[in-house]
């Protein structure tokens, strides 16, 4: 059965409703304004000294980044780049349509922010499919803006909108991030190499002390063994090591079973202690107590420096090897006979017998016998 003119009429005026409700605010629903439109925070980037996420909040404390409850170190980089992204927020239309549901529908999300005269609350709402702007309500004055976020970003996109769609997530990834992914995650963040003299590791006794300076270790590595720059290792650790969150110690749970002692010396003759412990309270994993009110709970696989064996720290790498006047044996496993040592052998791991007696540019004989 066709479709009469009335039926189609009706259709059409149906599809232009959703759509009116997918994106309430259209032309005649906000007042008339500057092309450029104007910045909603008017605060140069150095005058923030707060920023606040719901139940989250970022404090300037002597020219740092500090978050509260718990009272850790921000990461920077994060911080300042929410404030830039907030620096390019501007107003190009207000809401008249007096429904405010119709705007926050899909997301509510509080903001929070001051310098040294006032304080500011907003709340950023739903997208605008057509536009790619979106809506931020002003707690102080009850407007509703159309914002447009004029920011910078990366990246390869079909076309404007789609590119504004990306700006608009990415900002909200940043406002809706919890206290672990804004904390200056990095365990040794106040450790400066060249700062460095020794480490030492202990568990019940002693294990080894590392010397940063000479790249010497106690005990001493085998004549024909190197030392590894512990220099660079060091860096690598001091990189890598990395908490995932940090928890305010009150001293109604406790930390127990302890693995390690990680000692830091540095040139000044100044110590720092760090021990690692299996359980906090009834919770399991890798634990630090960062000082007298934090412990920190380390990342999966970073706490390999606390945990280490010496000769990790040690080139067990196959030495330049004269082949003519080197014999080997083969029983259960594989041993190398050096002329210059010959009261030594170097046992082979299954992957370098393959790669030594399996190389085409060498002929070695193989034995039964040791």
């Amino acid at each position: 059965m066709k479709l009469t003119n009335k039926a189609l009429f009706i259709i059409l005026c149906c599809l232009t409703y959703a759509a009116y409700l997918l994106d309430p605010a259209s032309e005649s629903e906000f007042s008339d304004v500057e092309k450029e439109g104007e910045k909603v925070i008017p605060y140069k980037t150095s005058a923030y000294n707060l920023v606040g996420l719901g139940d989250v909040e970022v404090k300037r404390s002597k020219g740092m980044w500090l978050l509260t409850n718990p009272r850790y170190r921000a990461n920077h980089q994060k911080i300042d780049k929410m404030i830039d992204r907030l620096s390019n927020l501007y107003s190009v239309g207000e809401v008249i349509n007096k429904n405010e549901n119709l705007f926050f529908q899909f997301k509510s999300v509080p903001l929070k922010v001051s310098n040294s005269r006032e304080t500011r609350e907003f709340v950023i709402g739903d997208l605008i499919q057509s536009t790619g702007n979106f809506y931020l309500k002003d707690l102080k004055t009850k407007k509703i803006h159309i914002i447009n976020d004029q920011g910078f970003i990366e990246g390869f996109f079909k076309n404007q909108l789609e590119a504004k769609y990306e700006l608009y997530s990415r900002l909200l990834d940043l406002l809706e991030s919890k206290h672990s992914q804004l904390i200056n995650d990095l365990l040794f963040y106040d450790v400066i190499l060249d700062n460095l003299r020794s480490i030492e590791l202990f568990e019940k006794k002693k294990l080894y002390t590392l010397n940063v300076i000479k790249n010497e270790t106690v005990p001493k590595n085998p004549e024909d063994v190197l030392v590894l720059s512990i220099r660079d290792e060091m860096k690598n650790f001091l990189f890598s090591t990395r908490i995932e969150k940090v928890y305010q110690h009150n001293g109604k749970k406790r930390l127990s079973r302890r693995v390690s002692s990680l000692v830091l010396t540095f040139l000044n003759g100044h110590k720092k202690t760090y021990r690692l412990y299996d359980q906090y309270g009834t919770e399991t994993g890798k634990f630090i107590q960062v000082s007298e009110a934090i412990v920190a709970k380390l990342k999966p696989d970073s706490a390999e420096i606390f945990q280490r064996e010496l000769q990790d720290y040690w080139d067990k790498s196959l030495p330049p090897i004269n082949l003519e006047s080197a014999r080997f044996s083969t029983n259960d496993k594989t041993y190398l006979k050096l002329k210059k040592f010959p009261e030594k052998s170097l046992i082979l791991s299954q992957d370098q017998r393959t790669k030594l007696l399996g190389s085409d540019a060498f002929s070695v004989r193989t034995s039964s016998r040791g």
